[in-house]
């Protein structure tokens, strides 16, 4: 049996596969703060449906910044007490089994480039806006070589007067503290207005490095994006590219990041 999972800063997702190709469950709980309690809850999850079967191989996304041998995370905002933990020793430890770690948000485009939205393109980039802003560039649906990753999240931007890094002023988290409501609950048009403008910005910026074909949109924010003012918003902002690429919010939704993890192990093997 596979276990494959996708944490992200606020919910964790998981499943088990046991052909490789499909999910045979799935299942999510609230990402604890303290990694031996995540551990613990996945652990105990996976038990509840193994049904006396063995756990052979271990695939998944976590947020942050990997060291090179993906073994443990450098830096990880969203998920601080996590970070320098030994990830991968203490999974291979609970499951006694084969173990690949990687980027949530590179497991997410991974998915979408491969099966997703993005599986007819070329160049993808893939941009999950939830807790925070994640990205990957996928070529011919492989994830781009990077030393430590893409993190276009901590590009810097000017914002009505005020720098920083953009998912500072425009994630799921940004917008909670804005206006002390999570992301799902906002129905004001204004609010929503604001938010694209503040997208807009870094997407530029996306489009000028990465020159994709196609940007996929994941996580809880994507889901309320208006993607015509989006594009108009941006293409106000083009002046170097003769078009935009095609914007579309993810096709396989909140399970991109397990279907990725699938395709992750394939490219391993």
């Amino acid at each position: 049996m596979i276990l494959i999972f996708n944490v992200g800063g606020t919910t964790t997702k998981a499943a088990l596969s046991q052909d490789g190709q499909t999910l045979a469950d799935v299942w999510s709980f609230d990402t604890p703060r303290d990694f031996e309690k995540w551990l613990f809850v996945l652990s105990e999850e996976t038990g509840k449906r193994l049904k006396g079967k063995a756990v052979e191989k271990v695939c998944g996304g976590i947020a942050g910044v990997w060291d090179v041998k993906k073994t443990k995370i450098f830096k990880s905002p969203n998920l601080p007490d996590w970070e320098g933990e030994l990830i991968k020793k203490q999974i291979e430890s609970q499951f006694n089994a084969k173990v690949l770690l990687d980027n949530d948000v590179v497991m997410e485009g991974l998915g979408e480039a491969r099966v997703g939205a993005g599986r007819r393109k070329q160049i993808v980039a893939f941009l999950g806006i939830g807790t925070g802003i994640g990205g990957v560039k996928l070529v011919d649906g492989k994830i781009s070589p990077a030393a430590y990753g893409s993190e276009p999240g901590h590009m810097i931007i000017e914002a009505d007067g005020e720098v920083g890094y953009w998912e500072n002023f425009a994630s799921g988290a940004a917008m909670e503290h804005m206006y002390g409501k999570k992301p799902e609950e906002i129905d004001d048009a204004q609010i929503w207005d604001s938010e694209l403008k503040l997208l807009a910005v870094g997407i530029q910026n996306v489009i000028m490095m990465w020159s994709p074909e196609i940007i996929i949109f994941g996580g809880g924010v994507s889901n309320k994006l208006d993607f015509e003012k989006l594009a108009t918003l941006v293409k106000q902002e083009m002046i170097m590219f003769p078009k935009l690429p095609e914007m579309v919010v993810s096709e396989l939704g909140d399970k991109s990041g397990l279907y990725g993890a699938l395709q992750y192990l394939k490219t391993a093997s």
